[in-house]
């Protein structure tokens, strides 16, 4: 808080204690839990960083802009401060002699990205969030903000796709580099099945999926990782996967990394699948993504597509 907005806040306390010699004790009170809540959002801002690239080496030199939030008594628009550190040789940076209830960051420098998907972070500090949820600075032991250090990019086919494939007994082959079903080979193929009844009913209807790599393998990449995964994952592969949705409805949504054709195609790759009913002739696949045809898992030509 400014020394502007404390003495806006001593001049408020001074007219709820006017207030309160007239009687009006109601508005005197209101004026008083604004003052409790704005003080209890409103605390030292300390904050010890540190910026790492994806071989968890130091990034040094870094400019990291930053403003912190104060809620003041307007909760809805909140006042903001602007500031900038740069990182030491250890990739190290420091942040305090704010006020505030929330920090936000942004790392830069050129040649890097952030792995952020929002290119940001948000650390709260007031009471409004649960204790566990607060930010705890700790000099010994500074956040690990990683960045992208760019090794330079190479060609991808963006895969953009949707499309309805008849439910049959067999497998559906899908052809990755054109985004279309395919008759054979093709890079993932994909069993659907109805699940096991539980106990007491008749008959399922939950599906599930059975998603297999051609000649290859796949793996599960975080959601909030997948945007700012720029490189395929060197391990973690299985032949085949069984791929159930976390709630009971016949939407489902992955992200995936595809090995295929022998190591030929790397696809980074976001998966969904509409099937309309619990007894449907076919379903909907929508296909969203990049894949490297060179042999390689390099996926930095995706960086801001």
């Amino acid at each position: 808080m400014t020394k502007d907005q404390r003495n806006n806040l001593c001049v408020a306390v001074l007219g709820a204690v006017a207030l309160l010699v007239l009687g009006l004790s109601p508005l005197c009170s209101a004026v008083g839990h604004l003052f409790t809540l704005s003080d209890a959002n409103d605390i030292p801002i300390t904050y010890y960083g540190k910026l790492e690239d994806q071989f968890t080496n130091a990034v040094a030199g870094a400019t990291v802009r930053f403003n912190v939030e104060s809620p003041g008594f307007n909760l809805m628009h909140p006042d903001r401060e602007y500031g900038q550190v740069t990182s030491d040789s250890d990739g190290r940076f420091t942040i305090t002699g704010y006020w505030g209830s929330q920090l936000n960051i942004i790392p830069e420098k050129s040649g890097y990205v952030p792995r952020n998907h929002t290119n940001s972070s948000d650390y709260h500090y007031g009471q409004s969030v649960p204790g566990e949820a607060r930010a705890h600075p700790d000099p010994q032991h500074p956040v690990v903000s990683r960045m992208w250090k760019q090794q330079g990019g190479e060609p991808l086919v963006k895969i953009d796709s949707q499309f309805k494939v008849a439910l049959t007994n067999g497998p559906i082959l899908i052809d990755l580099v054109t985004g279309k079903p395919v008759a054979g080979g093709g890079d993932l193929k994909m069993w659907f099945c109805l699940k096991e009844p539980a106990a007491g009913e008749k008959r399922s209807e939950k599906w599930v999926v059975r998603a297999a790599a051609v000649d290859g393998g796949l793996r599960d990449i975080p959601g909030w990782e997948w945007q700012t995964t720029y490189a395929a994952p060197a391990d973690g592969y299985e032949p085949d996967k069984l791929l159930v949705p976390e709630q009971e409805q016949q939407a489902f949504w992955w992200t995936l990394s595809v090995n295929s054709r022998g190591g030929l195609i790397h696809t980074k790759l976001a998966l969904s699948l509409l099937i309309p009913s619990p007894t449907p002739e076919e379903v909907v696949i929508s296909l969203h993504g990049f894949a490297n045809t060179n042999r390689s898992g390099n996926w930095e030509e995706s960086i801001g597509r």
